[in-house]
């Protein structure tokens, strides 16, 4: 229970955080509650995450994979965690975010896949080098 509430604690901060350093630089134009609200969405999934992958990372390490073996399954695991990402946010978020109904489930996860892999690799990378055994 106390890694559970570690983990929803870690992900809500880095999501004020985000939040509050994206409406201080975005000039205030962006409204603050709105935004608030969107990225706890978007870190609300990176918290359900973060236990599976932690789990995976432990399993990659006790496979007894060579280091480039490994680092392939990392790899690989950065687009599927990516892709799930996604896929978890628009099945759960879709009525509230797909733009008044204008935005199809699809063409909403395309959308966020592209324009959040990048951010996505930022985070996924900060969970599997946290489960790492140095």
């Amino acid at each position: 229970m106390r890694l559970a509430a570690a983990i929803v604690l870690g992900w809500s901060a880095v999501a004020l955080l985000l939040s509050l350093q994206g409406w201080l630089t975005s000039g205030r134009s962006q409204a603050w509650w709105p935004s608030l609200g969107y990225s706890f969405a978007i870190f609300s999934v990176w918290a359900a995450l973060t236990w599976p992958v932690l789990s995976a990372v432990r399993r990659v390490e006790a496979s007894g994979l060579a280091l480039p073996a490994r680092l392939g399954v990392y790899a690989a695991g950065l687009l599927v965690v990516s892709a799930l990402h996604v896929l978890v946010f628009v099945v759960v978020y879709w009525p509230l975010y797909n733009d008044g109904g204008r935005l199809a489930r699809w063409a909403m996860g395309e959308r966020m896949f592209a324009r959040n892999l990048g951010t996505n690799a930022l985070f996924y990378a900060a969970l599997v080098g946290s489960g790492l055994r140095l």
